[in-house]
């Protein structure tokens, strides 16, 4: 099965209260974000915060599916700089990200 019909039935399965925070870690160029988890988004009066640490993508996603329940940031998750350090989310999604990984351990 692929992403593409996989992804709709996973998230409508989450159990989603109103007003929550997600977070797409990697969203890359910001499709995933805005056709798949906006959608949900919209249906609970949530916000997402799109990161991923290339300013390029995330400038592409700005661009090309600004929303105003998404927020498009550029930076490492990992970093005490991140832009999301100290938030809370009630929803987490890693698409896209585990084949970037150099170190695994």
């Amino acid at each position: 099965m692929h992403y593409v019909e996989l992804l709709p039935s996973l998230i409508n399965q989450l159990s989603w209260g109103s007003q929550q925070l997600v977070l797409d870690h990697g969203s890359g160029c910001g499709s995933t974000t805005f056709d798949f988890l906006l959608p949900m988004a919209e249906k609970t009066d949530s916000r997402i915060i799109a990161l991923d640490n290339s300013s390029s993508m995330t400038e592409h996603s700005r661009q090309n599916y600004a929303n105003a329940r998404i927020e498009y940031v550029t930076g490492e998750i990992t970093s005490p700089e991140s832009p999301v350090q100290g938030l809370k989310f009630q929803k987490i999604f890693s698409l896209y990200t585990l084949h970037w990984v150099d170190d695994y351990r």
